[in-house]
């Protein structure tokens, strides 16, 4: 057999010099990759499932865990396991049974939140599939990515809740308007049973037996223009006479009031702090916060025997405090003054606290679901806020908070009051309303003034009358919501016939925010509905007689 040639010498020298350039090669790809992987937010690993360890990760796993390779490699899969929150670790198993049985090329993808060295949870995306590595016998491994999505879960759990607080917002900007709406239709309604329950009541002799169901239509009828007043509340359509007010005073006033809507079955107990600061508050409005809140607790007890307290004092609210409550936004904390109201009725579960400010949302079979709805709206418009504690069976208490202020309210003037027959005017007065009852309740109580009176049932008629007969109008009582023309444009028209016609505006709106919506344009007078013939006789004579 011929020896095989051996290399020689030069060709030694030149496969050595070729073995140290791959060599330096490989090292310089070795560099370049672990460059690489320096800089990747996503980390590389390789797991041996035989073994049950890891053989690599690339760097990024430390911020990803918390942990280093070798810590990671000395627990193995059990101790990696443990890291996974516990309402996650099914997912991950899940997806190791889909990984061992993928036959050739193919990935597993999961998402799982896993605890960090510092003892947070992060949430993590990895992605996997099988590879058969030589180096290693061959065996099967395991290569993924494993990528922190923390932040990119935040950023969807806070565009859903922005995206909630919008359709919320949208929801109840679209109630506000339903419920403005009705309660405009329903003013104009009250205003006519409300007026000629008036009138008959001024022709009926004192001993009639008529006028105590008269009466009662009366007072039926003021209690569903408190109703109007809570929708429009709720609306935002109804602005506050804002005064210094001494809260355990003002719910003094109506403590008799308060026991004619409470159960007969409940005992209500009162509870005045001592020299309360004042606060900024329209008396009316919080007056209806006090009702609404009384009333709640009565149903709350139903037909069973409880108790109802309510008390008031003096909170000193700091920032963490205010974050726990209601209207917990750019609240500065402070002192407040609180009205509390509890019950040791049913009580009610997280569920049903969450909802309670929903409007037309009730637990009660004929309730309306405005009551709460309305008093938020309130307390929002006086920068209060609410706190609501309640547990089933074991009763509920609502803690309203105002802003305390340093003045000394004002001593509360007394009732004034005007006699309906005290006054005559004279004159032809244009009444322009859509609504047929309004136009005849104020036609009548006008006459009966001594006034002359003409009819519109639109501003159109309106404009059509008072070119016709403009020089004898003395005044015009025009409705702010009518068809074909509304009154703010009827009103601008007739300022262009006549620059100093004397126009009282009619609205089922507040009298404050009509008032502010025409300042400066040479409006005479607003008279809010649902009025009494008193008060419609007394707006006109200071429409037509300045200090009168």
């Amino acid at each position: 057999m011929t020896p095989e040639p051996q290399p020689s010498r030069d060709e030694l020298m030149e496969d050595l010099r070729q073995l140290r350039a791959r060599a330096a090669d490989l090292l310089e790809s070795k560099r370049f990759l672990e460059a690489i992987l320096a800089v990747c937010p996503t980390a590389l690993f390789v797991w041996d499932p035989a073994a049950d360890k890891p053989v690599y990760y690339s760097p990024a796993v430390v911020p990803i865990t918390g942990y280093t390779f070798e810590e990671i490699a000395a627990g193995g899969a059990a101790f990696h396991a443990t890291l996974i929150h516990p309402e996650d670790r099914a997912a991950w198993a899940a997806s190791l049974d889909q990984l061992r049985q993928l036959e050739g090329s193919g990935h597993v993808e999961v998402t799982f939140r896993q605890r960090h060295k510092d003892g947070a949870y992060r949430w993590v995306y990895s992605r996997m599939t099988p590879f058969t590595y030589a180096p290693v016998g061959g065996n099967r491994l395991v290569l993924g990515v494993a990528h922190d999505i923390t932040a990119v879960k935040q950023a969807e759990a806070e565009r859903l809740r922005l995206e909630e607080q919008m359709q919320h917002a949208q929801k109840l900007e679209s109630l506000g308007v339903l419920a403005g709406g009705i309660a405009h239709d329903f003013n104009n309604l009250l205003t006519g049973v409300l007026g000629h329950a008036s009138l008959a009541l001024m022709e009926l002799p004192p001993d009639t037996p008529a006028r105590g169901y008269i009466q009662q239509i009366e007072s039926s009828a003021w209690r569903a223009a408190d109703l109007t007043q809570q929708m429009l509340a709720y609306a935002g359509r109804d602005k506050f006479v804002i005064q210094p007010l001494n809260l355990s005073r003002l719910v003094e006033e109506i403590a008799k009031l308060l026991q004619t809507v409470v159960s007969k079955k409940a005992t209500l107990r009162l509870e005045f702090g001592a020299q309360l600061p004042p606060i900024d508050g329209d008396a009316t409005q919080l007056r209806q916060v006090v009702m609404n809140l009384i009333t709640n607790a009565s149903d709350a007890l139903g037909e069973d025997t409880g108790a109802i307290a309510l008390r008031t004092g003096v909170h000193v609210a700091n920032e963490a405090y205010l974050t726990t409550t209601w209207l917990k936004d750019d609240l500065p904390a402070g002192r407040y003054v609180f009205l509390e109201v509890s019950d040791t009725g049913c009580g009610m579960d997280p569920t049903t606290v969450q909802r309670i400010f929903d409007p037309f949302f009730s637990t009660k079979f004929t309730g309306r679901g405005l009551g709460l709805a309305a008093v938020l709206g309130i307390v929002r418009g006086h920068r209060g806020t609410i706190e609501v504690y309640s547990e089933p069976g074991n009763g509920t208490t609502f803690k309203v908070l105002f802003p305390a202020v340093d003045e000394t309210p004002p001593a509360a003037d007394g009732p004034k009051t005007a006699d309906p027959k005290a006054w005559r005017g004279a004159g032809l007065v244009l009444i322009a309303d859509d609504e047929k009852s309004v136009r005849g309740l104020a036609k009548t109580v006008l006459r009966r003034a001594g006034f002359e009176t003409l009819e519109a049932a639109n501003g159109r008629e309106c404009l059509d009358l008072y070119r016709e007969h403009g020089t004898r109008v003395v005044a015009v009582l025009l409705d702010l919501t009518m068809p074909e023309m509304n009154g703010e444009e009827t009103f601008r028209e007739l300022r262009l016939l006549r620059a100093d016609v004397r126009v009282v505006l009619m609205s089922g709106y507040s009298e404050g925010e009509v008032a502010t919506r025409f300042a400066g344009k040479g409006l005479a007078s607003v008279l809010q509905k649902p009025f009494h013939p008193t008060e419609l006789v007394q707006c006109l004579r200071r429409s037509l007689e300045p200090g009168g």
